[in-house]
Order: structure tokens, then C-alpha cells, then sequence
């Protein structure tokens, strides 16, 4: 997945409530190991996607170029 030790640091977030009612009860059933766990994986797998996608239509566009 990613390296879980690298250097972390600490900020200050404001999220809608049902986010955070989302995430204790993921912490609840062991899913995340804190909030900040549940906060960190979900950012790191919006982050994937989003780069993954952008491969994709990077991809896309050399193939209508090339194909011209």
C-alpha cells in the first residue's frame, strides 16, 4: 500500500459530522485504528484513483494523437 512510518504531520481539519459519526464507527469495528488512520487511508485512496485516472486519460489522448 504506502510506508505507514514516513514522517507524519499533524493538522487540523473541519468535517461534516456524518463523516466523523462515518469514521468512529469504522474505528469502532476495527476497520481504521483511529481517525486519523481512516482519514490518512481514505486520502491516500482518492489520491491513487485520481492518479490513476490521469494516467488513463493521458493515455487516451496519445492514442487519439497517434492514431491520427
Amino acid at each position: 500500500m504506502y510506508n505507514m512510518r514516513s514522517r507524519k504531520v499533524k493538522i487540523s481539519v473541519s468535517l461534516d459530522a456524518s463523516l466523523v459519526s462515518w469514521i468512529d464507527k469504522k474505528v469502532d469495528d476495527f476497520t481504521f485504528q483511529n481517525r486519523s488512520d481512516g482519514l490518512e487511508k481514505a486520502i491516500y485512496k482518492l489520491k491513487t484513483e485520481t492518479e490513476n485516472i490521469e494516467k488513463l486519460e493521458k493515455t487516451a489522448t496519445a492514442q487519439r494523437i497517434f492514431s491520427k
